[in-house]
């Protein structure tokens, strides 16, 4: 098993605080499939963003700024000037910045927009719904990822994409309440009745709202993410 290559002591850059919980869940769950596969604990090193949270806020309701911009691109920089392996960004709505970030950084930067759809077409499912920020779902960030590949993508009313976006910015504060997560799985529901075979889960901070033995067919972005940073880890950069 390749280990980082010629590079083993470099680190994995993680671009965190772009939700606290799932960042620290992000690192955890690495942290933990590393040790299986190499019986020690990686090396990563996390630049957590010093996010205000009307920014945070600005970016999730759809209005991502030039200092949302400025913060990760401090926060890329940092990590290149340590000297990491590559860099991975557990949050969807910053890649509306992906190729400029990726301009100016050294180190490779996982897409997770692109996993996610490479996921997503390997499912085989035609009719694919999408959960996400409205910044997202604004920026049209998978909608043209998935332009020519034949399948649809159904995405929720503009009532139930506030709700979605509510219901993030309230995760992100810790403050989910039973409501909240019966809100969420009914707007799920709906995307189902509306003839999605499977629903991606376009926001790193939704998994959050899912319990561990729920039945129904996601294609969960973090879950992606963790799949790609541990292939990286083994040196297997394409599908």
């Amino acid at each position: 098993m390749v280990i980082f290559g010629e590079q083993e002591n470099a680190g994995i850059g993680i671009v965190g605080g772009l939700g606290p919980e799932t960042s620290a869940k992000f690192s955890l769950d690495i942290t933990n499939r590393i040790r299986k596969l190499t019986g020690a604990n990686p090396n990563l090193i996390i630049d957590n963003v010093p996010m205000p949270e009307e920014l945070e806020e600005d970016a999730i309701l759809g209005d991502p700024s030039e200092k949302v911009f400025h913060l990760i691109k401090q926060s890329v920089l940092r990590l290149n000037k340590i000297g990491v392996r590559f860099i991975v960004l557990p949050c969807n709505t910053v890649h509306i910045f992906f190729d400029r970030l990726q301009k100016i950084s050294k180190a490779p930067i996982i897409n997770i927009i692109d996993e996610t759809v490479s996921a997503a077409k390997r499912s085989g499912f035609q009719n694919i719904g999408l959960l996400a920020t409205t910044g997202t779902i604004n920026s049209r960030l998978y909608q043209k990822a998935f332009e020519g590949h034949n399948i649809r993508l159904i995405l929720p009313n503009n009532t139930m994409q506030r709700k979605v976006s509510d219901i993030i910015l309230i995760t992100l504060k810790n403050s989910i309440i039973k409501k909240d997560t019966d809100d969420f799985h009914s707007i799920l529901d709906k995307l189902f009745r509306d003839g999605a075979e499977a629903v991606i889960l376009g926001c790193t901070d939704l998994q959050l709202l899912i319990s561990q033995n729920n039945k129904i067919k996601l294609i969960d972005s973090m879950k992606v993410l963790e799949d790609r940073t541990i292939d990286f880890v083994k040196g297997v950069k394409d599908d």
